[in-house]
C-alpha cells in the first residue's frame, strides 16, 4: 500500500515534466489577409466642386421674333458647367454655378462669302441643390446675371447683359469616398429688357455629364 501511495504522489510531477498536460489555448486567430472592418456609407465633405460638359439647344427673341441659336452662331452646340460651393446639410448644397451654351460654325452671307460665327449664352448663378434621399436623385434651382454674346470672324462682336433663372434635375452615382458621376438636365430662361433693335430674351436646355467631388 505504501508503494501505491508513493507512486500516486510521483506521477503528477512526472506528467508535468514530460509535457503531458495540454498546452494553453491559443490567442484568437487574426483576420485573414485583405479583410477590412465594416465602414459606413460615404458622407459629404463641407465643400464641393465639379465640372461638366454636354449639348443642347436654344433660341433668342426680340421684337416679336424668335431665332434658333444655331442660326445665329452655326451648327455646333456645346454646353459647359462649373460649380463650387458648401454643404449646408446632408441633403442641401449652396454654391456658385456657371452654365453656358455656345454654338459655333461657318455661315454664308448674302454675297456668298463664308465666315466663322459663334453665339454664347452664359449664366452665373447662385445655385441650391437638393437631394431628397441624401444621394442619387437631386433637383436644383438658381438665379443670377446672364450674358449673351455674338462674334463673327473675330472682328464683329456684340454682347448683352441681363438676368436669368435656371431649374434642373439629375442623378448622382457615388463612386469612391467623394467622387460623383452625374447625369444632368437643365432649362434656363434669360431676359435682357425691352428694346427696339436688340435681343430681349432667350432660353436654352442642356443635357450634360458631370464630374463632382462632394
Amino acid at each position: 500500500m505504501k508503494a501505491i501511495a508513493l507512486l500516486l504522489a510521483i506521477l503528477p510531477g512526472l506528467a508535468l515534466a514530460q509535457g503531458m498536460y495540454p498546452p494553453p489555448p491559443p490567442d484568437y486567430p487574426p483576420p485573414p489577409p485583405g479583410s477590412q472592418r465594416y465602414q459606413g456609407a460615404p458622407t459629404r465633405s463641407p465643400w464641393y466642386v465639379g465640372f461638366g460638359m454636354g449639348a443642347g439647344d436654344g433660341s433668342v427673341s426680340g421684337q416679336g421674333q424668335r431665332v434658333n441659336l444655331g442660326d445665329l452662331g452655326g451648327g455646333g452646340r456645346l454646353g459647359f458647367n462649373f460649380k463650387i460651393g458648401a454643404t449646408l446639410t446632408p441633403k442641401l448644397l449652396l454654391g456658385f454655378d456657371l452654365l453656358t451654351l455656345s454654338t459655333f460654325g461657318t455661315q454664308v452671307d448674302q454675297y456668298g462669302y463664308t465666315y466663322d460665327s459663334t453665339a454664347t449664352i452664359a449664366d452665373a448663378d447662385v445655385m441650391l441643390t437638393y437631394f431628397p434621399w441624401e444621394r442619387g436623385f437631386f433637383v436644383r434651382a438658381g438665379v443670377g446675371p446672364t450674358f449673351l454674346s455674338f462674334d463673327q470672324n473675330s472682328y464683329t462682336s456684340s454682347s448683352y447683359a441681363g438676368f436669368n433663372g435656371d431649374v434642373g434635375l439629375g442623378y448622382a452615382f457615388w463612386l469612391g469616398d467623394s467622387f460623383n458621376f452625374t447625369l444632368n438636365g437643365d432649362f434656363a430662361a434669360q431676359t435682357y429688357g425691352s428694346s427696339s433693335n436688340a435681343p430681349e430674351s432667350s432660353r436654352f436646355f442642356l443635357f450634360w455629364l458631370g464630374f463632382d467631388w462632394y
